[in-house]
Formats: C-alpha cells, sequence, structure tokens
C-alpha cells in the first residue's frame, strides 16, 4: 500500500478550526527538553518528529483531522513509555502544558478495543496496530491478566514493538546514559551496490537513521542534489527517464532497510517505510529557469505518476510517499 503525503500538515485547533501544523516549532521545542536533560543526540528528535508527521499523514489521507492536543498526548505517551519520562516532563514544562496522561480504571479489552486505543495513541501504521494489538492480548493471557488500565497496555505494546536484546532495561539507566540502538545513515552503504554508494556519497539518496523508538526505514531523495550532480541539465529531458534506475536504488535499499528492522525487532514482521522528496515543490517553481509556470507544474505531475509506477508496482508493504 501507497499513500501519498502533500508539503502541509493539517490538524484541527480546540475549536475545531483546521490548521497547518509547525513541525519546525515542535521539533525545536523537543530538542531542547532532550537537550536541558542531558541527552544530545540530535537524531532523537527528529526520529520521534518523523514519526509523528508520517502519524498526521497517514492521517491526512484517510480526511481524517487530528487535534493539537491529540498529537501532544501521543508525543508525551511515547516519550514516558520509552523511559523518557524527563524529557516528557521538561517538553511539558516548554510547551506550557499541563500533564495530559490521566490515571485510567482497569478494565477487560478486546481486540476492537486495543487497536483503537493504540490508533489514537501512538503513531504505529496500520499492519504495526494490527500485530502489536494481537501480541497484547497474548501477552495478558500468559500473564494471567484479565484486566489492566490503558496506561500499563500502552506501554506493554510499546515494550513489544521495540523487543530487543539489552544489557540493561533502560528504564534503569539515567536519560542521558541509555544505550537507544542508533544506525547512522552511513552505515547503510554495506547493503548498496556501486551506483546506490555514488548516489548515497552525492546525497541525492539519503537513507534515514533508524533507531528502536518505532523503527521505520525512511529514505530522502533530493531532486536538487541530483540537478547539481548532472550539471547543466534539461530536467524535461532527463528526468523522467532516469527516475526508473533511480527508483530501483531507492527499492533495494528500502527493502535492505526493512529486512534489518525484522532481524532485529522481531516483533515487527511488516515494517513500514517512507519515501521522503524534500524541497520537490519549490524544486519545480523556482529551480527550473528555462520552462513557463505551467510546464512546470505540468512536469512535476509527471514525475509524481512515474513515482507511483514505478514504485507502486512493486511494493507489497505500508510506503508513506511525502512530497514537501
Amino acid at each position: 500500500m501507497i499513500q501519498f503525503g502533500t508539503a502541509n500538515l493539517f490538524v484541527e485547533d480546540a475549536d475545531g478550526n483546521e490548521l497547518t501544523y509547525d513541525l519546525d516549532a515542535l521539533r525545536d521545542r523537543l530538542s531542547i527538553a532532550f537537550q536541558q536533560q542531558g541527552i544530545l543526540e540530535n537524531w532523537l528528535p527528529e526520529n520521534l518528529i518523523l514519526t509523528l508527521e508520517e502519524k498526521i499523514r497517514s492521517s491526512n489521507e484517510d480526511g481524517v483531522r487530528l487535534k493539537e492536543a491529540e498529537l501532544d498526548n501521543i508525543l508525551v505517551n511515547v516519550l514516558i513509555a520509552t523511559g523518557y519520562n524527563e524529557v516528557a516532563t521538561q517538553y511539558l514544562s516548554l510547551n506550557h502544558s499541563e500533564v495530559v496522561l490521566l490515571p485510567e480504571g482497569i478494565r477487560s479489552w478486546n481486540l476492537d478495543e486495543v487497536q483503537k486505543m493504540l490508533t489514537s495513541s501512538l503513531p504505529l501504521s496500520t499492519r504495526q496496530i494490527e500485530e502489536i494489538s494481537a501480541d497484547c492480548l497474548r501477552a495478558l493471557h500468559k500473564l494471567g491478566f484479565s484486566e489492566v488500565s490503558e496506561t500499563f497496555l500502552r506501554e506493554l505494546a510499546v515494550h513489544l514493538l521495540h523487543f530487543c536484546k539489552q544489557s540493561e532495561p533502560p528504564e534503569r539507566q539515567r536519560p542521558s546514559a541509555r544505550k537507544t540502538q542508533f544506525i547512522p545513515a552511513e552505515a547503510w552503504l554495506t547493503f548498496a551496490d556501486a551506483k546506490a554508494v555514488e548516489l548515497i556519497e552525492q546525497q541525492i539518496l539519503l537513507p534515514l537513521p533508524l533507531s528502536d523508538i518505532f523503527p521505520t526505514a525512511r529514505l530522502e531523495f533530493r531532486i536538487s542534489a541530483f540537478a547539481a550532480w548532472r550539471g547543466g541539465w534539461s530536467p524535461e529531458l532527463l528526468l523522467l527517464p532516469d527516475i526508473p534506475v533511480l527508483c530501483s536504488e531507492i527499492l533495494v535499499l528500502l527493502s535492505q532497510m526493512r529486512e534489518y528492522i525484522t532481524r532485529n525487532w522481531p516483533r515487527i514482521s511488516e515494517p513500514a517505510a517512507h519515501l521522503i522528496l524534500p524541497g520537490f515543490q519549490e524544486f519545480f517553481l523556482k529551480e527550473i529557469p528555462n520552462l513557463k509556470k505551467k510546464q512546470r507544474l505540468a512536469l512535476r505531475d509527471q514525475l509524481k505518476e512515474e513515482m507511483e509506477k514505478q514504485v507502486l508496482a512493486k511494493t507489497d508493504y505500508e510506503l508513506l510517499l511525502s512530497f514537501r
């Protein structure tokens, strides 16, 4: 399944009005919250922001507008469930928000109820929701629990989601000392063939870092970098013919990243993926000097159609495609 994202992310405010969500401002507040707790790895807040972006985009494609308060709930839920309670408290302080997680009553749960709860409170893909919900109920049965709170169930879901062997549980470590697994972008070069290595080194294709907080295979395709690499090109003549080769390299990289996830996170049998085209809209509006605006927009639409043709026909997993 493939979903397309536009440059805008739409949510609802408290009064039900639609507005564009400012992810940059959220990223800044979250980064400060991590830094003030002694956690300086920039990829951690960036990973969480991408996860939230995917949640909003998927909801928008389904015709749903999440509320701003729901997004704060999701972010705080993720931070607490993954052991970053101190960061969650700091973030709420910076956001001038009250703690939004209230104690929930203990009760029994069925599969539909678990799926609905996790969908509204954690940034998971559809397949992850289905798999983790079933895993949660099996774990509760094995533990002999017939009734649990929503908070317990949510934290159980996160534990099962990024289940992997660790020498010490993260919650027993200080926040700045936790060993969250992190795969830097350059590590993916070991999986790439010669053509993909060249594209990565030129920053045309950029595999994004991977962590054990909701691991997703993420890859950027930078059109502006491709144009600079080709040099003096005529995009209407060269771009579309090049797309099949580029998409082939993209699919190989995403496949290798997904295989790594399934090997290291055994609870995730169908990892989601996200292909991002940053600067896409600006490129076609400002960086093609020899075409009229109508021609540039037509070329942009052709490229979207070609990306769908080259990726959709060869993809049987959940893939979000974002044109920024």
